[in-house]
């Protein structure tokens, strides 16, 4: 019997057939993955922009953005300004967005000039979006966290775990905000990166940061302030207002070293308005002996209602125990009568712009402060 070793034409028709059907259907599933991936960037954009401008609902109108003249309406909604500009987006705590984004700050409603597939607004995907924050009403609505500080080499650490967090909605979905203080009572505000149980803010510039979380249903906590003092040498370090690491205890008779060098003194004076209230009779702060070339101390006291600071800068310190509060006057030991709200001691001497640092700082805490 004769092998046939070739294909008939009716069989190649039907391979190329199928053959094109395969490449058909890959290129639409190819296409349709592609279209997919873009709509899901385009959506992400717009979330980060609607919940930037909801962070941005009070206080909207000082940021000098662009007004629409006349006004766009798409849909039921009217919006009155525009962002298109690098500067535009970095106003409101944005960067890299390139889209023309019109925004009604009033109801949180934000719509895409350019869009994609027909799709402009959070809507359009059926995604809720971020209404302006509410103002919380009664104490039930409160929306609280707590701060634990952990001092890093240069740095500072400031740790807020979930269990430290009270809101209304569904914790996982909130999230937590920071900017650099700003004297014009702006605020760039940013997230804080979320970690396994909380979330990790480090701070290697100094100044004053402020933190405020808010949650899914859009209700806000008050904004916190941490101090972010120069780090590089510090060997002590006595706060006042968080004498238990980043929290106040009236009752408190270990007055916490926020350095982490693990210099925390015993007190035997009372607490008051967050600082320590010195008796001039009997009362001090006990240190370990700290033995450098060189270094400064600074403090911050009050005596007859003046709050000043002291800036003690290239001294070389004891290699005796000392108290803090107890000094000779004509050989007799003399007491500190008045209130010590910091405490701060460097290994090294501070120059004039670090010095001028730290006293910016102090002065975004206490207000005007007299120099000694």
């Amino acid at each position: 019997m004769k092998s046939n070793k070739g294909i008939t034409l009716s069989a190649l028709v039907i391979t190329i057939i199928v053959t094109l059907i395969l490449a058909t259907t890959a290129t639409y599933v190819g296409y349709d993955a592609i279209q997919t991936s873009a709509e899901q960037r385009f959506l992400n954009m717009l979330k980060q922009v609607n919940e930037a401008v909801n962070l941005h609902s009070q206080d909207y109108e000082d940021l000098d953005l662009t007004i629409l003249n006349p006004e766009e309406t798409y849909g039921n909604v009217t919006y009155q300004y525009k962002l298109e500009t690098k500067q535009d987006y970095q106003k409101i705590g944005l960067s890299d967005i390139d889209d023309i984004i019109y925004v009604n700050f009033n109801i949180g409603q934000i719509y895409s000039k350019n869009g994609i597939n027909g799709k402009h607004t959070l809507q359009d995907f059926g995604v809720e979006y971020y209404k302006p924050t509410k103002e919380v009403n009664s104490q039930e609505d409160n929306v609280t966290f707590d701060i634990k500080l952990e001092p890093l080499k240069y740095s500072w650490k400031y740790i807020i775990d979930n269990e430290q967090i009270t809101c209304n909605g569904n914790l996982e979905n909130g999230n937590l905000f920071y900017c650099k203080y700003s004297e014009d009572g702006s605020h760039n505000w940013k997230r804080v990166p979320k970690v396994e149980n909380g979330y990790e803010l480090e701070t290697k510039e100094p100044g004053v940061y402020e933190l405020k979380f808010r949650d899914d249903t859009g209700q806000e906590s008050e904004i916190k302030q941490v101090y972010s003092y120069i780090r590089d040498g510090l060997e002590l370090y006595y706060d006042g207002q968080y004498n238990e690491n980043y929290y106040h205890n009236v009752q408190a008779n270990i007055w916490q070293d926020l350095s982490g060098n693990n210099n925390s003194s015993l007190v035997d004076a009372l607490w008051e308005d967050k600082s320590l209230n010195l008796d001039g009779v009997t009362n001090t702060l006990y240190c370990n002996s700290l033995n450098y070339e060189e270094a400064t101390i600074e403090v911050i006291s009050q005596k007859e209602n003046i709050i000043s600071k002291s800036n003690i800068n290239k001294i070389t310190t004891s290699t005796s125990n000392f108290d803090i509060g107890k000094y000779l006057n004509n050989n007799i030991s003399s007491y500190y009568k008045g209130r010590i709200y910091l405490f701060r001691v460097y290994n090294r001497a501070l120059s004039e712009d670090e010095i001028a640092i730290n006293y910016k700082i102090d002065q975004i805490r206490f207000g005007e402060i007299s120099k000694e």
